[in-house]
C-alpha cells in the first residue's frame, strides 16, 4: 500500500469516530509531525471537509504548519477556514492574519507582538495595527454609556494690535466652548479678556 493511499484510509476512517477511527486519527497526526508528506495532504484534506469530525483540530495543525513555514498553500486553507492554533507562537500571527488578534489576546502575547509589525505577510501587519486600535481603553463615559463630550478647540492668541481678518468691529475671543466673536474696536484684534490695546503696544 502506499503512502497516499494509506493516507486517504486514514482520513476516511478518522471522520467515522470509535475505537478505529480514533487509532486512525492518531496514526494520520503521528505521520504529518513526523513529516510524511501524503500524512500532511490528508490532514489538509480533512481541514477543508465540512462535517468531518477531525476537521477543527486539523485546521490547527494547519495553522500552526503554516505560521511556522509560511507555505502558499497552507495560507489558503488557514484563510479559507479562520483556522488558528490552539496554542505556541503561530497562535498571535495566524489571529493577526485573519484580522482579529484582539478576539483571544493573552498577557503572554505582549513580547511576541511588537514582532507582527515587520511580519513578511502584508495582512498579518495590518491585523497588528488593527489590534492596537483595538486594545486602547475606551473613555470612561464610553464605557459608562454616556455620550463622550466634544472636547473645546485649543485657542491660539494672536498678537495685540495685529490686522483683524474678521469684518470690521469684530475680534476673536477664546471661551470655555471654544472661540467666540465679539464687538469690538473695528481694524484691531485684542487679546481674550483683556481691554482695547493700540496697535503696536504689548501682546497677549
Amino acid at each position: 500500500m502506499g503512502g497516499r493511499e494509506r493516507a486517504a484510509r486514514r482520513v476516511a476512517a478518522s471522520g467515522r469516530g470509535g475505537l478505529r477511527g480514533r487509532w486512525a486519527e492518531r496514526r494520520l497526526l503521528r505521520a504529518a509531525a513526523d513529516g510524511d508528506a501524503d500524512a500532511r495532504g490528508g490532514v489538509a484534506e480533512v481541514a477543508r471537509t465540512p462535517g468531518h469530525r477531525l476537521r477543527d483540530r486539523a485546521a490547527e495543525t494547519v495553522a500552526a504548519w503554516w505560521a511556522a513555514t509560511r507555505e502558499p498553500e497552507l495560507r489558503e486553507i488557514v484563510v479559507e477556514t479562520g483556522a488558528v492554533p490552539a496554542d505556541g507562537p503561530g497562535r498571535l500571527v495566524t489571529l493577526a492574519l485573519h484580522g482579529r488578534p484582539a478576539d483571544e489576546w493573552r498577557e503572554t502575547d505582549a513580547g511576541r507582538a511588537p514582532a507582527l509589525l515587520t511580519d513578511p505577510d502584508q495582512d498579518v501587519r495590518m491585523g497588528r495595527r488593527g489590534r492596537l486600535q483595538d486594545r486602547r481603553p475606551a473613555p470612561s463615559s464610553a464605557r459608562s454609556g454616556e455620550p463622550t463630550p466634544a472636547r473645546a478647540p485649543r485657542c491660539a492668541a494672536p498678537s495685540c494690535g495685529t490686522p483683524n481678518p474678521r469684518p470690521p468691529g469684530y475680534w476673536t475671543a477664546c471661551g470655555a466652548s471654544g472661540p467666540t466673536i465679539r464687538a469690538r474696536t473695528p481694524g484691531t484684534r485684542c487679546c481674550a479678556g483683556d481691554g482695547p490695546r493700540p496697535p503696536g503696544r504689548s501682546r497677549c
